[in-house]
């Protein structure tokens, strides 16, 4: 497929607008909130030392609840402040952050120029949720080089199993966009988005078994697509008390990490980011659309 007729196929131009977070007044934000009745204090208490000692992780939850309203009464000043010491401590959590604040001009100057250059740094640190919107705005430009770009880094981000690249690949994939058309691994990513509740995964696998259906060697593969429908989806919706549970996770890994050291002032050191830890803290890091602790945590929209 030519890739002048990128935006012909409707299905793959739904993809490319990028979504911001939700709101540009984050007290207002969707679905639960994490810290209803101060329930996560004490673990907002533990984020915040955690920053203290060199967490920029830490640093840039912390400025989200200041943002937010959750779990701190809004407050853009200290959010701002907390956000640019995660940058300071070399947070690609916190780096993705204030790219995509400088990009909308929220409690930040707008600033395209700078939040490219954050959103490049956090690409480079193998952030997920950053190389997604980095090949979505690859993809806007509709010339080739770029979208073969955003197959190449949405293939690490995928690797990292998270799930909006996932999906985004797969669709370029089920259309050969940037990359040769590849149906048997598009359908694979769908069938396993499908079983996790991404949201359109199932209809996007039923339209690759249609693709598929006319190559007679595939007839085993489709077999295998279609058992998806003999699996139960388990949609689990989270709750205040597991969104606290995410929360005190996120403080106790990072506690346990080792990264930090606790104690006096002098004993401080400036550790790496969750992210690039290996630690299981990667997988609760924010996603590209999150614009409350809730979604950071949990991934919802």
């Amino acid at each position: 497929m030519k890739l002048s007729s990128l935006c012909s196929v409707a299905a793959v131009c739904l993809l490319l607008p990028l979504s911001s977070y939700a709101s540009e007044q984050p007290e207002q934000t969707a679905g639960i909130s994490v810290c209803e009745q101060g329930e996560c204090t004490n673990d907002l208490r533990k984020l915040r030392r955690l920053s203290r000692y060199g967490s920029g992780d830490a640093s840039a939850v912390i400025a989200l609840a200041y943002a937010s309203g959750e779990g701190y009464e809004l407050n853009p000043e200290e959010a701002v402040r907390f956000l640019q010491q995660g940058v300071r401590q070399n947070s690609a959590m916190a780096m993705f952050l204030q790219s995509d604040w400088y990009r909308r001009g929220f409690l930040l100057p707008q600033d395209e120029a700078k939040a490219m250059e954050l959103l490049d740094k956090a690409v480079a640190a193998h952030y997920a949720p950053a190389i997604h919107q980095k090949a979505s705005l690859l993809i806007q430009t509709h010339q080739e080089e770029d979208i073969a770009e955003a197959v190449a880094i949405l293939q690490q981000a995928a690797e990292q199993r998270h799930m909006d690249s996932m999906y985004l690949l797969a669709r370029l994939q089920q259309f050969g966009l940037g990359t040769e058309q590849d149906l048997p691994a598009a359908g694979r990513a769908f069938r396993s988005l499908a079983i996790n509740g991404y949201p359109n995964a199932r209809q996007q696998l039923d339209d690759v078994i249609q693709q598929l259906q006319s190559d007679d060697e595939q007839q085993e593969l489709i077999t295998y697509f279609e058992e998806v429908d003999n699996i139960e989806v388990i949609q689990v919706v989270g709750q205040p008390n597991q969104l606290n549970t995410q929360l005190g996770n996120l403080a106790r890994q990072l506690d346990n990490s080792g990264q930090f050291i606790r104690g006096t002032a002098g004993s401080r050191i400036r550790g790496s980011s969750c992210e690039n830890s290996g630690s299981p803290c990667a997988v609760i890091a924010p996603d590209r659309s999150s614009s409350s602790i809730n979604e950071m945590l949990t991934g919802s929209q």
